[in-house]
Parts: structure tokens; sequence; C-alpha cells
């Protein structure tokens, strides 16, 4: 039985009238990668991540009884046909998880603060936001009030629709996906919260090395990885990697914790390089930056390492208690990012529920 039904099961409820709520839910940077899926939306490995503080998506949804699902969205003050397409075959997706959302007018409206093709997961904030307001149309209709499992059912929602979105309900870190630590599972993601203070002041300066669309869609990208012949050496070294970093950053270990973040980088980058057909999605400006952080680090042996999602855009991270210290190294770096373009963003403490105006 999936996660809402056996939380909620197939209640009686139904909306009378409109429902309007708004939320804003923070982008996520995976430190150790989700990557290769299964089922419904399902991982082939545990992952961690933290959220961002100003890489936000805000989404406001009227919920309105109607005789069958209809989706309407108005994102960055534009239609966007193809999200929206992608949205209402979430909705219909929930409609097959529960009747309740097959009968229903879904007015959506929707923006981020930041730019697309940025090196930062639009589908995990925009979706995660989503869900949230799916929650609270859930809690609403059925008179509960708000828990820990309204999150929870929020990264179930959101997981639906984009797994990494699931680890973006939360502030902070998260972790998503079955392992041996705290009561994880593929369902949904949960907070992470046993770690050295010191991480709380985790920094983040996005490095756009293109700001084109990604070679690649995530679901391709996922996909190669069902017929990779070291798919299976890679989910294992996730899940040790899981553990590693959990343990590095409870003993607030800052060396071990960027060798497992930048090998997390480099590793998911290494599956798409030996897929069929290969993939190589750094650009010359990415090898250069990260031999360029190498040296920075060998020179100054200051705490800071990074990570790739999968394109060339390269997230430098470092503590707030460096930051003189890194940012001219920071700004020798502008150089390789295109424009000149660098996104100042950090730890965020997650998902805000706004005032209806």
């Amino acid at each position: 039985m999936n996660f809402y039904l056996n939380t909620l099961g197939e209640l009686p409820i139904s909306l009378e009238e409109p429902f309007t709520v708004n939320w804003t839910a923070p982008s996520n940077i995976a430190l150790v990668k989700y990557w290769g899926k299964h089922g419904k939306q399902l991982p082939c490995n545990p992952s961690l991540s933290f959220s961002l503080r100003e890489s936000t998506t805000t989404t406001r949804i009227s919920f309105s009884p109607n005789k069958s699902l209809k989706v309407a969205l108005n994102f960055q003050g534009q239609e966007n046909e193809k999200f929206r397409e992608r949205l209402e075959r979430f909705f219909a997706g929930l409609g097959e998880v529960t009747h309740f959302f097959r009968h229903m007018e879904i007015d959506i409206e929707s923006t981020n603060t930041f730019p697309h093709s940025a090196g930062v997961a639009s589908s995990a904030s925009s979706l995660a936001s989503i869900a949230l307001c799916v929650s609270s149309l859930i809690y609403h209709a059925t008179e509960k009030e708000m828990d820990d499992g309204f999150y929870r059912l929020a990264s179930y929602f959101a997981r639906l629709g984009s797994g990494s979105a699931s680890r973006s309900v939360y502030g902070r870190y998260s972790i998503w996906g079955h392992t041996s630590i705290l009561s994880s599972n593929d369902e949904y993601a949960m907070e992470f919260k046993d770690y050295d203070p010191l991480f709380a002041e985790l920094s983040d300066a996005i490095l756009i090395v293109s700001d084109r669309e990604k070679r690649i869609s995530s679901t391709v990208g996922h996909s190669v990885m069902n017929v990779n012949p070291y798919a299976d050496t890679r989910y294992l070294n996730a899940q040790k990697n899981v553990l590693k970093i959990i343990d590095a950053m409870k003993k607030g270990d800052l060396l071990r914790f960027f060798a497992i973040v930048e090998q997390e980088a480099l590793e998911v980058h290494a599956m798409m390089m030996v897929a069929n057909p290969p993939h190589l999605l750094f650009e010359p400006n990415t090898i250069e930056i990260i031999n360029r952080i190498k040296e920075f680090k060998e020179r100054t042996a200051l705490p800071v390492g990074y990570t790739i999602d999968t394109g060339p855009n390269v997230h430098l991270l470092y503590f707030d208690r460096d930051k003189e210290k890194v940012m001219p190294f920071i700004e020798e770096l502008r150089q390789f990012c295109q424009g000149g373009k660098i996104i100042f963003d950090g730890l965020g403490v997650g998902p805000v529920r706004n005032r209806i105006e």
C-alpha cells in the first residue's frame, strides 16, 4: 500500500468550495546523488541534500470543485504549455492515488527567484511548492491539524512529480531513499538534523559555466542507468557514501566531507560517460574550475569543495567563517563563467506558507 493510502486511506473527502493556498519552497543540491530510478519515481540509491536559501519557487494554487480534472498554469507571468501538461499528468496521477483529485479545477500561479538552466533544479522547488499546496488541501479537507506527517505527505506527493523534489519540502539537510539509518525509506524524504553546528554555515557560489538547456534531461539520464554496466557498483557506492558523509558531518570532519562530495559529483558524471550512448556534460571551463579549486585547497588548506549536478555548472561550497578568504578566489573564477555570472546562495531554513492577500 502506498504512503498516502496507508496514512489517510480513501477517506470520504470532497471539496465543497474553492480553497486557495500559497507556499514558497527551496531548490536543493544533492551531496550524495540520486541517479537511477525504478517503479513510480522510486530511487535506486539513497541521497542526501541541502536546501538553498535564495533559490526558491513560490506557488499559489486555487482548488475548486469541478466535473473533471482541469489544470491551468501561469508561470513567471506567462503560459507554459509544456510544464502545464507535465502538471496535468502529475495531478492525473494523484487521481490514481485517490479519487479526490479526479474532479477538480486547479489554477496555478508560480514564480522562481532564479533563472532556468542555472545549475539549480527548478523542478525540485516547483514540485515541492505544489506538493505543499496539495498537502495543505488534504489537511484542510480532512480538518487535520498540521503535524510532522504533513511534511512527509508533501514529500510523498512531491516525489511522484520529481524525485529530487521530495527533499525540497524540508530546510537544511534531508535524506531520501532506504538506508540503514534513521527511518529512511523510498517513498518520502526526511530531515537530517544530527550534524556539527559548523554545517549550518554552508555557503554555495554557483558558477554559471553555461546557461543553455541541459544536453540531456534528468529523465533520460536516469533511464540510461537501467542498462549501465556499472549501475550496481554505483548504487552500492552511494549507499556507503550516505553513511560516510553522515559520520563526517556528525564529527565535523571537513576534509572527509568534501572528499565524499567531490567523489559523488565526479562518479555520477562518470556514469554518463560510460553510458550507451555516452554523454559528456562538462564544458572546458568546468574542468578548469575543478582544477583551480583543487589547487586553491592545496595552497590554502581551507575547507572548500565542489559539487556538480548533471550539467556543466559548478557549485563551490565553503563556510561562512571563511568567506573573506574565499571571496577573492571566487572572483578569480568569474572569468570562466558565462557573462561572468555567479549566483551566491547557501543553506536555507526551508519552505514557508505565505499569507493569502
